[in-house]
């Protein structure tokens, strides 16, 4: 009952609120009493609440209680029980204490501030429905054992903080203290005047603490030399990069009251002037991939050319002692007493102020692509001792100066004229030592050294001992102080233009043991003395237009092993050519047996005459013989055919005899002959062409045949071996019924008749050949090897096969460009392009010499019109071809330029 009543009550009060609006003043039917309010769930309507003392009040639309409570609607608040369905939409009410306060609630109606009486029952209040639901937060759960995140602790972040702190003013220290130990450049501040004109001068930049340090000033006034300063120098110049590498880069940083700085600067500038950079060894010092220039490279590791060991150097302009650097060497206390980079492509001129190393005592920079002329301030170096220069490419004249280092011993400044040495700068382009100031594109020849070198002031190298000065221009006369020179031991002068006579002072030298004099201008006689130079082991003095005869005393140098007079010359009116019928003349004395050590005797092309004498068998090391294009006659002494049993002989070309047979006319009996008790049968030879004749090897009965010499033995061998073979032909064709016929393909057969008619010259034949023969070798890359596969009719088969028979006769496996067809470890004709530098450095593409390309594409090779069928020119200069020029090219009747 009171569940249904309750329902009533609940619909009555829907119907009151939907016609308020209509009819305001009618009474509510059936009226019924309320329900006394218990805590728990509450419904709610707009404008009407309980009072306190439980009667039904009403409130207007301004708060306001209607006294006349009947006539309105009554909001009733409805108590449902547990498990009852209520109203899903109805909001629940927030449940609080109730106040006991009674005068508040007097105030208030009977209310609290909460809407509770002081029952503590909760009272309906004016809710306006179109207010949006208030959002109750649910309560946290306190839990009393939780804590709060680390990172939200006071004191975690105080500290956090604190040690932050610390951390970065370590830090600040430590890189402050750095720097200053550094000695890192800092800039000094300027004051800047602002306001007035602009000056016609740019400002310069802010210098540094290196720059003002003394530095600068030190270098300039005790290495720059000539009158040079840094005041003005273009920045690209050498030596202000050395400056720059000492002031800023180099780790070090120097002082300028530093004992070393000089020679670290020196050092520094030979390395920029020098392109080190280029260097074959131990020169990169930047580091490789990096665009800027960091000197970071520290270490290069060098392998021992004799022992083939490798060891460990230091990078030239590395952070390290430049005594550690490849190639310098230092006293133990760290002075530079030499250097020496020999064969390391070194590309430039020397700098002057090398001779600032004022304790250098050894130089050697040969074998380079050095150019220019030899600095003249060499001559104010007090400790030189050794100077090697030899294999460049300098000029000029050798500086007067430089024989005023007293202290000199070894001067070689050897093979600047004609010789070729081929480097690339690191900018990519190419220097030629061939040619002057190593520019190949200059067209002008180098002409090596030159200048009076021998002439007065020779005798002031007092201590010289090694003067190499040969290939070169050096001009003038050897005067005859040059036998002041107590302690000369080598002298190599050949391959100049010397136009004296041999100094009869020379003869004082008792310490000289190699005289090379050959391809001068020296004229008249040997001097007569020449035996007083009692250790001369070797006297060249071959193609020069001497005469005379040999001075007896010459056959007292005990220790005489090389004797080199051939090839004398005949000069008319500035024109020289050989001539047999001057030069030389006389007999060979019968002293000649005193030169027991003599190896080497070359007197060929000279107007000796008379005979052989017999004393020449005690000459037991004599390996080499040279009397033709003599007026030698006669019969050759048996002693001489018995050194035919020790050096003079030609097995393995360890022993050459050259002499002539037959005179020139070819009608008279041989002059120069053999007896016949001793075996020996002149052979008739042209004199024309230089061909050996060898004797025979006199028979001595008391010596034993070796076995495989005797007769006996070869007849037995013979038979054994002719049976073996009859055997095994007889066997196999048992084994297969016939012989099996030699496969020969169609090609083969047309090709190989063909290139023997009409290309072999000299009555070369196959049959005769050797599988080796580069000829042989041609026609089997022709015929199995090469790809093109040329046919018999071909127009293209002779010129392919000479040029085959060119790359075998050269060696092209060992060319310079272009000549390497194969592959490491194969054998296959395979590498087929190759790259060549041009004039300008640049490089193209060409195709090597034997690949399957058409040989018009092969370097150096260039057709007629761009055809195939006629070539034009050969062109293989300077690319170490070795060899015999074959006889086929002279069948290209097209070829215009060789």
């Amino acid at each position: 009952m009171p569940e249904e009543r309750r329902r009533k009550k609940k619909k009555k009060s829907r119907r009151n609120r939907s016609g308020d609006d209509e009819d305001d003043a009618s009474p509510a039917a059936d009226e019924e009493q309320p329900l006394q309010i218990n805590q728990g769930e509450a419904e709610f309507a707009n404008a009407s609440a309980i009072h306190a003392d439980n009667q039904a009040v009403a409130y207007d639309a301004n708060g306001d209680i209607i006294n006349d409570a009947e006539e309105q609607p009554v909001l009733t608040l409805l108590q449902e029980d547990d498990g009852a369905g209520g109203d899903e939409d109805a909001i629940p009410s927030p449940i609080d204490e109730p106040f006991n306060d009674n005068a508040d609630a007097t105030n208030n109606g009977g209310l609290d501030d909460n809407g509770f009486t002081q029952e503590g029952l909760a009272v309906a209040m004016a809710v306006d429905s179109t207010a949006e639901d208030e959002y109750i937060y649910a309560a946290i759960e306190y839990d009393p054992d939780s804590k709060p995140p680390l990172h939200k602790n006071r004191r975690f972040r105080v500290y956090t903080c604190m040690a932050l702190m610390v951390v970065i003013a370590v830090v600040v220290v430590v890189v402050v203290y750095a720097t200053k130990s550094a000695k890192d450049p800092t800039i000094i501040d300027e004051e800047l005047l602002y306001g007035g004109a602009p000056t016609g001068v740019p400002t310069p930049s802010p210098l540094t603490n290196r720059e003002t340090s003394g530095v600068k000033e030190q270098i300039e006034a005790g290495v720059l030399q000539r009158g040079v300063n840094f005041t003005g120098m273009d920045e690209s110049d050498p030596r202000y990069l050395a400056l720059d590498w000492i002031l800023h880069y180099d780790q070090l940083q120097l002082d300028s009251d530093d004992k070393n700085l000089y020679q670290r600067y020196v050092l520094a500038l030979l390395a920029f002037t020098l392109d080190s950079t280029a260097w074959y060894t131990c020169g990169e010092h930047r580091k490789f991939g990096n665009v800027t220039e960091n000197f970071v490279v520290e270490d290069c590791k060098v392998e021992n050319a004799e022992t083939g060991q490798i060891k460990d150097h230091k990078v030239w302009l590395s952070s390290t002692e430049e005594c550690e650097w490849y190639g310098v060497i230092c006293s133990a206390d760290e002075v530079v007493r030499g250097v020496e980079l020999m064969g390391n492509d070194l590309i430039g001129q020397i700098p002057p102020e090398i001779s600032e190393l004022r304790f250098l005592q050894y130089l050697a920079l040969n074998g380079n692509c050095l150019y220019g002329t030899i600095p003249p301030e060499f001559g104010k170096m007090p400790n030189l001792l050794s100077l090697e220069l030899h294999g460049n490419g300098l000029s000029g004249e050798l500086p007067a100066s430089l024989q005023e280092a007293s202290k000199l011993q070894l001067l070689n400044v050897a093979m600047q004229y004609q010789f070729s040495s081929v480097c690339r700068r690191s900018n990519g382009t190419i220097v030629n030592t061939l040619f002057k100031m190593g520019n190949p594109y200059g067209g002008e020849y180098n002409g090596g050294l030159a200048g009076p070198v021998l002439g007065a002031n020779v005798s002031m190298w007092s201590s010289m001992k090694g003067l190499h000065l040969f290939d070169n221009s050096f001009s003038g006369y050897l005067d005859e102080k040059i036998g002041d020179l107590k302690y000369l031991v080598f002298l190599r002068a050949q391959n100049n233009i010397f136009s004296s006579w041999l100094p009869n002072g020379m003869t004082n030298l008792k310490k000289l043991r190699e005289v090379y004099l050959g391809k001068n201008g020296l004229k008249f006689d040997l001097p007569p003395n020449i035996g007083d130079m009692e250790d001369l082991e070797d006297l060249r003095l071959n193609e020069n237009p001497m005469n005379g005869t040999i001075p007896e005393s010459l056959y007292n140098l005990d220790k005489l092993k090389y004797l080199w007079l051939q090839d004398t010359l005949n000069c008319q009116g500035g024109e020289c050519a050989m001539d047999s019928k001057v030069g030389f003349s006389g007999s060979i004395s019968t002293n000649i047996g005193n030169l027991k050590k003599l190896s080497w005797l070359l007197i060929d092309n000279n107007p000796f005459e008379g005979s052989i004498p017999t004393e020449i068998g005690l000459c037991e090391n004599l390996a080499v013989l040279h009397i033709h294009k003599t007026n030698i006659k006669g019969s050759s002494p048996k002693e001489l055919c018995f050194l035919r049993d020790k050096e003079l002989n030609n097995e393995n070309n360890a022993g050459v005899f050259y002499a002539d047979c037959r005179p020139n006319n070819k009608t008279e009996d041989p002059f120069f002959k053999f007896d016949e008790e001793r075996l020996a049968v002149a052979r008739p030879v042209d004199s024309s062409e230089d061909e050996p004749v060898y004797p025979a090897t006199k028979y001595t009965p008391e010596v034993r045949t070796p076995f495989y010499k005797q007769r006996r033995y070869i007849i037995w061998t013979i038979v054994v071996f002719v049976v073996v073979a009859v055997t095994v032909v007889f066997a196999t064709k048992e084994a297969v019924g016939e012989d099996p016929p030699l496969i020969i393909s169609e090609r083969e057969a047309a090709i190989k008749p063909y290139i023997q008619a009409h290309v072999l010259q000299r009555n070369a034949t196959w049959d005769t050949m050797a599988k080796k023969d580069p000829r042989h070798l041609a026609l089997n890359w022709i015929l199995h090897q090469d790809k093109m596969k040329l046919e018999r009719l071909d127009e293209r088969l002779s010129q392919r096969f000479i040029l085959a028979l060119l790359a075998f006769s050269f060696d092209s496996l060992a060319w310079d460009f272009c000549g390497n067809h194969t592959l490491p470890g194969k054998k296959d004709y395979v590498v087929e392009s190759c790259q060549v530098p041009d004039e300008a450095g640049r490089f193209e593409e060409h195709s090597v010499w034997l690949s399957n390309n058409t040989e018009c594409d092969w370097w150096g090779v260039t057709c007629v019109n761009d055809s195939v069928t006629g070539l034009d020119m050969i062109s293989l200069k300077d690319n170490c071809l070795i060899g015999t020029i074959p006889p086929e090219i002279g069948n290209m009747e097209s070829l215009k330029y060789l």
